[in-house]
């Protein structure tokens, strides 16, 4: 004899199933009461997960990383359970999630991921979740997107001989191709999404978010005149930037800063650095006299500090993938902020 958990729906409500299979019996338990048998009509919704055994409260949307939560939090209605993935603080480059992680993603009546590959091990269960009908936010295409190139020159890719160097980057760079998928450190391009994301909020929870819309836009402008009033503090033209992966492109071009190089030349962490890569990136920074080099989640110690070492920069902590207690996307920015003028002024 076996129980077997299937997830069903009863109208647009979910309704889980514990299924005892033996011989002759058959036991069918709902976790909702009140389920009529008339379907016609209805809307099949996505289902709670069978990794819990409470009652859902509400609707729920499944954010693939913790930063793209919080800016989900400030756009989503009281009634709207928002739950993470990826742990706070986790590289979601290199991230692989559970079994339970799909059983969620599934389950969900909404799924907000980022796009342009940024959490590439999620890309089959989200095309299959995209195949069944069912709703996927993707962030990136609801704002404008830079090149993650755009900040270097050819001259970056080639060797002297003008053969091409980068072959070695890997097949994860690739993967990333040359758009940025990091818009999220910068609040203006943040706010670009907010009415989409409240109407597709609405459309998969049922739950109006029309009253969200001026409050969210508020929240991003705010965070954006707090961390324009902190890199008021730098004087002009020192705010030259380096980080272990291609991360703060749409913070320095919205704050006036220069990204000089990247200890890992490509917007996935995944990637892998060559000698070449090393040589011209120690050259830019002596060159620039860069004060500071701003190491993410995933950026190896060994690779900076040896960086550090022939530079003479500082190496400071930048919490890319981390977002502050208050799980506030305010704060999260402000923190971005904070670590890189703290890091380029000594303070």
């Amino acid at each position: 004899m076996r129980m077997i958990l299937t997830i069903g729906t009863c109208g647009t409500r979910p309704m889980l199933l514990l299924t005892k299979v033996g011989v002759g019996a058959v036991l069918a338990i709902s976790m909702l009461s009140g389920c009529g048998g008339k379907s016609e009509g209805s809307t099949s919704s996505s289902t709670v997960t069978a990794a819990t055994d409470e009652s859902r409260r509400g609707a729920t949307v499944v954010v693939t990383h913790e930063v793209l939560g919080s800016i989900v939090r400030e756009v989503a209605a009281e009634g709207v359970d928002v739950q993470v993935i990826i742990p706070n603080g986790k590289d979601p480059h290199d991230y692989e999630p559970s079994a339970r992680d799909i059983a969620l993603l599934d389950a969900a009546d909404l799924v907000v991921a980022n796009g342009e590959n940024f959490e590439p091990a999620f890309d089959k269960v989200l095309d299959r979740r995209v195949a069944d009908g069912k709703a996927v936010f993707f962030a990136t295409q609801h704002v404008t997107v830079r090149d993650s190139k755009e900040q270097f020159s050819d001259e970056d890719d080639h060797s002297e001989d003008g053969t091409h160097e980068d072959e070695s980057h890997s097949e994860e760079e690739q993967a990333h191709g040359d758009r940025d998928p990091h818009f999220f450190t910068d609040p203006l391009t943040v706010r670009e999404l907010v009415i989409s994301l409240a109407t597709t909020l609405t459309a998969s929870t049922g739950i109006s978010h029309e009253a969200r819309v001026g409050v969210a836009t508020t929240v991003f402008n705010n965070a954006d005149a707090a961390v324009r009033d902190k890199f008021t503090s730098l004087s002009p033209g020192t705010c030259k930037i380096v980080t272990g992966h291609d991360s703060l492109g749409y913070l320095a071009d919205r704050y006036g800063c220069e990204v000089v190089g990247v200890v890992i030349p490509s917007s996935s962490g995944l990637a892998e650095a060559t000698a070449q890569d090393f040589s011209d990136l120690t050259k830019a920074m002596k060159s620039e006299k860069v004060a500071a080099m701003f190491v993410d989640e995933g950026t190896s110690p060994r690779v900076s500090d040896r960086i550090a070492g022939e530079t003479g920069a500082r190496v400071v902590a930048l919490p890319s993938h981390s977002v502050p207690s208050s799980g506030r996307y305010g704060d999260y920015v402000m923190a971005i902020a904070t670590a890189v003028v703290g890091g380029l002024s000594g303070s």
